[in-house]
């Protein structure tokens, strides 16, 4: 048994060698690479409630899906704070012209033709004016709303570096993440939902991320984020067991306090746990990490395809939502990792 089980485990691995992408650097964050591999999991959790609505009748678990919604909240500001986190080392060491010739096409070209695909599914069901009013608002579809903010992030990103290299700029950024905090709710105004505009409130997240990656994260400081997401997490499945988000709006919300904190403290201990991660391991999640932009723009293709053959029935039983989970993940990293296969069609994820 132990044997089969090595010879199981090597070709499993020798499976993902063949399949996950190549070109690792020297230096891998394993610790940045698994979070943003559990991040997505986590988005792909709280998108599932979106496509597969608890019914009714399965009233007595709701509590339990709520907290497990509510245990993914941490994603969204965590994928802000990271991208901050890889974005601004690579501005320390070319030109904002260089970076944006080799950051902001990729971005823009996954941007729009995936708009134009989840515009064309939705021909029929709304019309012209209705697509428009969804472009120009930043949501081709409902997840679109994050690519169009992170694609205006990755523009401001040179300003943002030059703000925080200067004498006052993390002061300036720490002011503009409290006025931000202070009232999250202010920025879900029609005046802010249009591109550029949408990624404002998230620049002090996203500066964050770039003061991180300067940052030497201790054991001590590694300890306390480990210790400030416990209580984070204590605090999320409190709120989301007594009347979920709303219960503590705008407190609890992606720009309030609560985002902020388990945006950070997630994200600095799983930096910190990185450190214990063997060099192979790392590469290999380094590897499945450069899979989870893709996946975040194709799964609300595979929650589709799933919606249609799972039946309701199942949407309100705990284990088959768990299992539903599982098969949107495994399936979009599968086909993001065949399409990277794929020349021309790669950039598309």
């Amino acid at each position: 048994m132990q044997v089969n089980s090595k010879r199981f485990s090597a070709s499993f691995f020798r499976l993902l060698e063949r399949i996950l992408p190549a070109n690792v650097p020297k230096a891998v964050d394993g610790g940045g690479a698994l979070a943003r591999i559990v991040a997505i999991g986590c988005v792909v959790m709280l998108h599932i409630g979106s496509y597969f609505r608890i019914p009714a009748e399965a009233h007595s678990c709701r509590t339990i899906f709520a907290i497990m919604s509510g245990c993914c909240f941490w994603a969204v500001p965590a994928f802000v704070i990271l991208s901050g986190y890889y974005t601004f080392p690579a501005l320390s060491s070319m030109s904002a012209t260089e970076y944006y010739r080799r950051r902001i096409g990729g971005v823009l070209r996954q941007t729009l033709f995936w708009s134009a695909i989840y515009t064309a599914m939705s021909l029929g069901k709304a019309d012209a004016a209705a697509i428009l009013s969804n472009w120009l608002h930043c949501r081709p579809l409902f997840h679109l709303w994050f690519v169009f903010m992170l694609l205006g992030l990755y523009v401001l990103a040179p300003a943002c570096w030059r703000i925080m290299n200067g004498r006052f700029g993390p002061a300036i950024m720490l002011c503009f993440a409290i006025v931000v905090m202070s009232r999250p709710e202010m920025w879900n105004a029609d005046l802010w939902q249009y591109p550029l505009l949408i990624s404002i409130p998230y620049v002090p997240m996203f500066a964050l991320g770039g003061l991180l990656a300067k940052c030497r994260i201790t054991p001590v400081v590694g300890r306390c984020a480990m210790a400030f997401s416990a209580a984070y997490f204590a605090f999320v499945c409190w709120v989301s067991a007594n009347g979920g988000k709303g219960a503590a709006y705008p407190f609890f919300h992606y720009l309030g306090f609560a985002g902020l904190w388990g945006g950070v403290s997630v994200t600095i201990s799983f930096a910190y746990l990185g450190r214990f991660f063997s060099a192979s391991a790392s590469s290999l999640l380094f590897r499945a990490s450069k899979l989870v932009f893709g996946v975040y723009l194709v799964h609300p293709l595979v929650m589709t395809a799933f919606e249609k053959v799972v039946p309701t029935a199942f949407y309100g039983n705990v284990l088959a939502r768990a299992a539903i989970w599982c098969g949107v993940c495994t399936a979009s990293f599968t086909l993001v990792a065949v399409i990277h296969k794929i020349p021309f069609v790669k950039r598309t994820v």
